[in-house]
């Protein structure tokens, strides 16, 4: 028989702009460098108010040069509804409003120019070149990429320290606690890479053709158990909730690099940032590096009673070396290449903590 062809999903990044031309420079160039075993287009939506310095058509007509799937439309801002404050950013409703708008009309392309997956990056994040791929891998109908950020600058006379923050959360408008893990279980966890469900997300975000279809939107969506005003009533947070109405399940992946330029002060150091993000990963892993692999169990397993359960996958991530696997497993993945597959037949001990493998031979896909 034939072999089929092989099916490389379709994916649209998009972002809506308001940020000087270096940073939308920096933009374009960590997205047209991902790795990603998928095609992809960019859409950018311009959204700059009059009297701000902007790309120019010039800049533009570059990138469609450099990347063959590259578009933007542009959409006009008021003056005044939104800007950089000297601690923080100004939000008004409007802005919020007219920012759900464009992401909608991002949700609106996506669909009925039949991606399969929607890539929603804003301007001032910068991904490394497996950000993409990594999220896919997720198999997630909503996920993020995790960065970290000082949502606020220190004020001249502080006597506390503002410890930076996640823009994944798990309850409510930025509650980082919830009846499941406490404040810092859930920060350890985002800090040792995990992969994790979430009550709220955000800004790196990869939305799966079934959510999509489900009816995913930014707009305004009461009730929303959220306090009111500020950042409580931004788009994200409505999206959250909705999806969440939707019964759509959300993932925090934070195994990717990912760099955050919130402030002005930080764009000096942009240059560095991304070229530390571009630093190619290994093909094959060493003792001591980071990995992230799944472990798939292809047989099912029989329970005292001789019911039968099939094991859900499972993402491991950790130091190769010191991974929560069997030493079996362990050794199998320091032969594997970076995205290779491997099948591997083990025999769990006598001591292993589920009753009912203890001797079994079985077959684990990694």
């Amino acid at each position: 028989a034939k072999i089929p062809t092989e099916q490389r999903p379709k994916v649209l990044i998009g972002s809506f702009v308001r940020k000087p031309p270096t940073i939308v420079e920096k933009l374009l160039q960590t997205l047209a460098a991902q790795y990603a075993e998928a095609t992809f287009d960019i859409h950018l939506i311009l959204n700059y108010a009059p009297g701000e310095v902007q790309p120019s058509a010039e800049d533009f007509a570059a990138w469609r040069g450099r990347i063959k799937r590259f578009s933007y439309d542009v959409l006009d801002a008021p003056t005044g509804d939104y800007g950089e404050g000297p601690v923080t950013r100004n939000w008004s409703q409007g802005a919020f409003g007219r920012v759900a708008s464009m992401k909608d009309s991002l949700i609106a392309k996506a669909r009925t120019e039949g991606y399969d997956y929607l890539w929603l990056v804003d301007a001032d994040v910068m991904c490394d070149p497996y950000t993409l791929q990594t999220l896919i891998d997720s198999e997630a109908q909503i996920v993020s990429a995790v960065y970290w950020t000082n949502w606020q600058l220190p004020r001249e006379g502080d006597t506390t320290f503002v410890h930076a923050g996640p823009q994944v959360w798990q309850r409510g408008s930025y509650g980082m606690d919830s009846v499941f893990m406490n404040e810092h279980e859930f920060r350890e966890k985002l800090i040792d890479r995990a992969r994790l469900p979430v009550g709220g997300l955000g800004a790196c975000t990869l939305i799966r053709r079934d959510a999509l279809d489900k009816g995913v939107s930014f707009a305004h969506y009461r009730p929303l158990p959220l306090g009111p005003g500020g950042m409580a009533e931004g788009e994200d947070r409505h999206f959250c909730a909705r999806a969440k109405s939707l019964h759509l399940k959300m993932i925090a992946d934070a195994w990717s690099d990912v760099y955050h330029a919130y402030h002005p002060s930080q764009y000096d150091t942009l240059d560095d940032h991304v070229k530390a993000l571009n630093v190619p990963h290994k093909d094959q892993a060493s003792l001591g590096d980071l990995v992230s692999l799944t472990v798939e169990q292809l047989e099912p397993v029989i329970d005292a009673q001789g019911r039968m359960h099939t094991i859900q996958k499972q993402f491991v991530r950790g130091r190769y070396g010191a991974l929560p696997l069997l030493p079996q497993l362990e050794e199998a993945v320091g032969s594997l290449q970076r995205r290779e597959s491997k099948i591997v037949k083990i025999q769990f001990p006598v001591h292993y903590a589920v009753a009912s493998l203890r001797g079994q031979m079985r077959l684990i896909r990694l």
